[in-house]
């Protein structure tokens, strides 16, 4: 259901590919270094991590969830009428249609 952008996707592995490694995963934990933000992935609630999903930021990148206002910077502006975003990479959906933008 969500969407992506081929030029976040690491070479060799497809859109499908992707898709399919994210479904019925759940969010263990989150973490980040820098500019480099990761999910870590489990097959059960509570479970051990058992994958990753790794977000590298640019100079605007940010993560956005829909219907919750995005943080105010000072050059950063979000539209939050419109969704996705513009410029996103990659739109999660989670459970209960929670949905999040990679933005770059």
């Amino acid at each position: 259901d969500g969407l992506h952008d081929d030029k976040v996707i690491a070479e060799g592995v497809t859109a499908a590919a992707l898709t399919a490694s994210l479904q019925e995963r759940w969010v263990v934990a989150v973490r980040r270094r820098g500019k480099q933000l990761w999910l870590e992935l489990g097959a059960t609630r509570g479970g051990g991590c058992t994958g990753c999903l790794l977000l590298h930021f640019g100079m605007t990148g940010a993560v956005i969830v829909r219907g919750v206002a995005a943080p105010l910077y000072k050059s950063f502006e979000i539209d939050d009428s419109v969704w996705p975003p513009r410029f996103t990479k990659l739109e999660i959906v989670l459970s209960g249609d929670v949905r999040l933008a990679y933005t770059d």
